[in-house]
């Protein structure tokens, strides 16, 4: 499996009205968040400029894991627009 695909099993991302949702699989809080960027590299044209918000599920964030996301996705630009948790 490659990195694609590997990244495509852990989050998936589809259109919602206000942008695209990302939701993650089961998976650690890193490999969720290197996944959600290899996405986002392997199809930075479908990305340029959107609105993201993640669906974080039952995963427990620390602010600075939030802020590490929101800065690596602003410098591929792309805006976090909404944290989702269960």
């Amino acid at each position: 499996m490659n990195a694609m695909e590997q990244a495509t099993s852990i989050v998936q991302i589809k259109g919602i009205r206000d942008g695209l949702l990302a939701t993650f699989s089961d998976a650690p809080w890193e490999n969720q968040r290197v996944a959600l960027l290899t996405q986002i590299d392997e199809r930075s044209a479908f990305f340029q400029s959107a609105r993201l918000a993640i669906d974080v599920g039952n995963q427990v964030l620390k602010v600075n894991d939030l802020v590490e996301l929101r800065d690596q996705l602003s410098e591929r630009n792309v805006a976090l627009w909404a944290v989702i948790s269960e």
